[in-house]
């Protein structure tokens, strides 16, 4: 192990969209042939084609265009494999609704059970320090309830 081994990590971003990052695009073809095709792949999207659609016809214009030709040819069923899914925001919305109903549901029913001890407990309390005729404290230890939990019963009578 090597001691005091510490690694330092800088990121730097560019935006790849048409007219940007100029230089960087001018010196490193892969990356502005990958620009090339997602600019295209966005480009159909905003036509209203589907995602299936919009990279078929981006990987067409790339192969006919001499973009990432090479990679194309080689990975193309990858690529659409890549983006073969259709994220539906309207879906993912819906799911998550669905989630915090179903963590407020069963945040409710302990609640709710929680709270229905308490009273039970409550009205046991005095039933038995009527019966019996017992200061809350005793009743409470009859009961069996926590002395942690004595300041909270007492509070409620």
């Amino acid at each position: 192990m090597v001691p005091n081994s510490n690694l330092e990590l800088i990121v730097h971003c560019h935006n790849l969209n048409p007219g940007k990052s100029q230089q960087l695009k001018s010196s490193c073809k892969p990356l502005a042939d990958y620009s090339d095709f997602s600019n295209k792949f966005k480009e159909y999207r905003h036509q209203n084609n589907s995602i299936n659609d919009s990279v078929r016809m981006a990987i067409d214009y790339c192969l006919n265009n001499d973009i990432m030709t090479d990679y194309l040819t080689d990975n193309e069923s990858e690529v659409i494999n890549m983006f073969g899914f259709e994220w539906n925001s309207e879906d993912e919305r819906k799911a998550l609704i669905e989630l915090g109903e179903e963590r407020g549901i069963a945040l409710g029913e302990k609640r709710g059970e929680k709270h229905g001890i308490i009273k039970a407990n409550l009205k046991t309390l005095k039933n038995i320090m009527s019966a019996q005729n017992w200061p809350p404290e005793k009743a409470l230890t009859f009961m069996g309830i926590e002395k942690s939990e004595y300041q909270n019963y007492l509070a409620l009578l």
